[in-house]
């Protein structure tokens, strides 16, 4: 945990050759170890610690099931989250979607409050956040999470076209009449699943009160991220790649040097075959400032999207011939989405050198009715995945109810 991950490779007899090359510079790019967000090619040293990524490396390489990687279906929204989301509320879990955290509130070793500002007023008596979709191969349509709110829910519904209410910059003035939530009246026990990159925001009484906190959020660093999506009118054979379903990283010293061939989600997104013939997914880190900026700059959205235009452009100008040798510019290009992760609870969670000795476990919060979930927490990975979100939810269930009893990969180490 205190070496470079190439520095211990090196001392260890690894060649300069082997140090530098492509395999171990992939690493890197899978979990955005460039502090600022500087690409590769920049003047910079990528940050990631050894113990880390050699506990990590034995259990993606001989702990895999089926298949070494998977590719969802469907973005993380309708894969991962909305199964997630059913089974909850099938148990009956109460949701409240629009309800903006604001404050925690503690007083000697216990949270004793929670300060929420619901965002918007609702129309209905339960806000329904899917639109149902039908899919080739299946009898019922399955649930989507959209992108937007489903305005015609919401009282507010056609002002707020033009808002991003996720947006932590947004100028949108919240309607609703604020809520405290106290311990002992309404929780007992209170999950903290909120990402590290907000907790100057919101749990800045945590780390004025805990050095523990204190180390945490100086140490474990967090990272923007970028991606860009590109519906192709040629396939890629025509573009001059012919390795099918293919994902390459470390092509080229760019911000977006990782990408995926995800062309067989066109059939599901019912695009006419002759019209669009490929899909690529980009994404990498985005530089930026080390911490989030306030939610007063509310013009840091747009210097975003702007950056994120200018990194998008170089690649397709400069550096994509590299992978699509036949690439003839933008007029192949039926349709594209871009996307900057600038929010402080969107930012990704790194694995500097020195920093898993500082994060907190699920159960070690140091307040005796928080607990804590998150790929940020000290769990058996320590690396930002959702395996790891995963792990460290499991880890506070089992603090607070002792359920599971055993959670694979934390109790079953390899290493």
């Amino acid at each position: 945990m205190r070496r470079l991950f190439r520095e211990w490779l090196a001392d260890c007899g690894g060649t300069q050759e082997l140090v530098d090359s492509p395999l171990i510079t992939v690493l890197y790019e899978l979990v955005f170890a460039y502090e600022g967000g500087r690409a590769a090619g920049d003047d910079v040293v990528p940050n990631i610690e050894a113990g880390t990524i050699m506990r990590a490396l034995p259990h993606m390489v001989f702990g895999y099931t089926g298949a070494f990687m998977w590719k969802m279906q469907s973005s993380m929204g309708d894969t991962i989250f909305a199964p997630m989301y059913l089974v909850l509320k099938k148990r009956g879990v109460t949701f409240k979607f629009f309800h903006k955290v604001t404050k925690l509130h503690v007083q000697a070793d216990e949270l004793v409050s929670i300060d929420i500002s619901p965002q918007v007023n609702l129309n209905v008596a339960e806000y329904d956040p899917f639109r149902w979709v039908k899919v080739k191969g299946y009898q019922h349509p399955l649930p989507a999470w959209p992108s937007e709110p489903r305005y015609k829910q919401i009282v507010e519904g056609d002002k707020l076209k033009g808002y991003n209410l996720e947006s932590f910059y947004t100028t949108w003035v919240d309607t609703g009449k604020p809520v405290q939530l106290k311990a002992g009246d309404d929780f007992h026990y209170a999950v903290l699943g909120i990402s590290l990159g907000s907790f100057p925001y919101i749990c800045d009484e945590l780390i004025q009160k805990n050095s523990t906190w204190q180390r945490m959020v100086k140490h474990v660093k967090t990272v923007q991220t970028q991606a860009a999506q590109f519906w192709m009118q040629p396939s890629f054979d025509g573009l001059g790649f012919t390795v099918p379903g293919a994902v390459v990283g470390a092509f080229t010293p760019s911000q977006l040097d990782t990408w995926a061939d995800m062309t067989y989600l066109l059939e599901d997104e019912g695009w006419p075959p002759e019209l669009v013939k490929a899909l690529a997914y980009f994404t990498g880190p985005m530089q930026g400032p080390e911490q989030a900026p306030p939610p007063s700059d509310t013009q840091f959205p747009e210097k975003s999207e702007k950056q994120n235009e200018a990194v998008v452009e170089k690649l397709l100008t400069k550096q994509i011939k590299i992978l699509w040798p036949n690439y003839q510019g933008t007029a192949q290009i039926v349709s594209s989405y871009l996307r900057y992760n600038i929010d402080p609870s969107e930012r990704y969670v790194m694995s500097v050198k020195n920093s898993s000795k500082h994060r907190l476990k699920a159960g070690d919060s140091g307040f005796k009715n928080l607990m804590l979930a998150g790929d940020w927490t000290d769990c058996a990975i320590n690396m930002g995945c959702v395996e790891a979100a995963t792990i460290s939810g499991m880890q506070a269930s089992q603090k607070i109810s002792g359920f599971p009893k055993k959670i694979v990969l934390y109790q079953n180490r390899i290493i």
